[in-house]
Parts: structure tokens; sequence; C-alpha cells
């Protein structure tokens, strides 16, 4: 896998049984800092950035306190991986949150979205500017990992698969999360990127963008981006007391 400062490490796999993702999740375990997506036999995995993690765990501070101020109950279930075989779809979004279904799933501590609502919210830090190392193969055991291609695919090996491919593309985005979120019936998506937070909802089995959030129809939540900004460099404490008193206001 390549390596570098800036960018986050990512691997896109193709061809990949449910079966074999869910072998993956419980080889990778819970204690984990990569995330992983399946998509009706796509599968990437992806190691974040520290950028990353900064405005993950800010906004999700963030929402957290605006549901306090407002006095609304609420579960945070941070990267919980949320799937459905029926649908051919697994993801882990950066955090995700109940607010409207909170009272049908409170205490509950396992969760099967064949009986379960999906979670109200979930929370999307995108950024796209990163390589993509594709892997293709099959379902026999395989020795050895995968090795960097330079510039052109070449074979290689990764553990637990034969006849892989790979080659590092650093023009293709990541794998979407939209259609599997809207498989999964997630109403509610909040997207940031580059400083700006857009919010999506689904619509007829899409995602539409609008401007005001189910989960806080009485707020302007795009105006949270440039108020974090404003108070960064000032920590934590300094932005969550900003964002309580914005909300109390409006």
């Amino acid at each position: 896998m390549l390596l570098t400062q800036r960018r986050a490490d990512r691997v896109v796999l193709h061809n990949v049984s449910w079966q074999q993702f869910e072998n993956l999740l419980a080889d990778l375990g819970e204690s984990r800092a990569a995330r992983v997506t399946y998509d009706d036999g796509t599968l990437e995995i992806i190691t974040p950035l520290p950028e990353h993690e900064y405005y993950k765990e800010t906004l999700s501070i963030a929402i957290k306190d605006i549901a306090e101020t407002l006095e609304q109950d609420y579960e945070s279930l941070g990267s919980t991986t949320w799937k459905r075989e029926l649908k051919r779809a697994g993801v882990e979004p950066d955090n995700c949150f109940y607010f409207q279904n909170e009272p049908k799933i409170r205490g509950k501590l396992e969760f099967d979205l064949n009986q379960d609502p999906p979670p109200d919210l979930a929370l999307e830090i995108d950024f796209i500017s990163c390589p993509v190392k594709y892997l293709h193969f099959g379902g026999n055991k395989a020795e050895g990992r995968g090795q960097r291609a330079e510039g052109k695919e070449e074979a290689c090996k990764v553990e637990g698969y034969d006849n892989c491919l790979s080659g590092n593309d650093v023009t293709s985005k990541s794998l979407s999360r939209f259609p599997i979120y809207a498989r999964l019936g997630v109403p509610e998506i909040w997207c940031y990127d580059s400083g700006e937070v857009t919010i999506y909802q689904l619509q007829n089995e899409e995602y539409i963008e609008v401007e005001t959030s189910l989960v806080f129809p009485t707020l302007p939540v795009k105006e949270l981006p440039a108020l974090i900004e404003q108070y960064r460099l000032q920590g934590k404490l300094a932005i969550s007391k900003a964002v309580r008193e914005w909300a109390k206001s409006r």
C-alpha cells in the first residue's frame, strides 16, 4: 500500500463475496482506525488522515452540543458497521446519530437493520484527493501482501486471495457511499468538505441536496463550519461554548 504523509491510505477490492466481507470485518476487529465500505461486491478500506479525524470529532461534538442545548434526546454510535446482506450493502460512517428514532433504540447495545431503524443522521468527512489502489481477486487462499504498482497494473498477492491485480490511480475518487446509505434507508447525510457542510436527504431512494436539516429544522446548519473555524485556534472548549450560544440564540 502506498504511504504518504498528506494522503490517506486506501485499498479498493472487487469481486468480494458477502462472506468475505463478513470475514474481513471479523479479522480486522473493532479496535481499528480503518473504515470499511461494501457495495455489491466492491469493498473499500481507508485509513483517514489527522485532518479528517479533527473535523469528524469537532463536528460530532458540535452536533451533541446542539442537541443538548435544545434538550433533544439523541444517541451517537460513531463508526458502527451498518449492513444488510439482502441489500448487499455495508458502511461505517464517520459518525451517526439517532434523533427522531432514538426512543425506538434507547438502551440497545446490538442492532439489526432487518428489525431496527437505521440512524437518522450520518456524518461524512470527505477529502478525496487520495491515491486509490485497485485489487481484483478470486476467493482462494494465498500468502503475502499487495505491493505498490509503479503507474501500471501488476500481479500481486493479498493475504487470503489469489488472482489479484493492483494499480495506483491518483485521479480516482473513493467509493461513493450515497447509494449504500440509500439502500440502508438512512434519511439524512451531512457531508463536510473544503470548509462547507452540505445536507442531503433521502427522497424516492435518492439523496437530494437541501437547505434545512430534518434533525435541527430551526437552525442554519451550514453556518457551523465558519463558526468552528472562527474558534478553532482557541480550542475545543471555546468551540463548544460558541456552538451552544449559537444554537441558543437561533
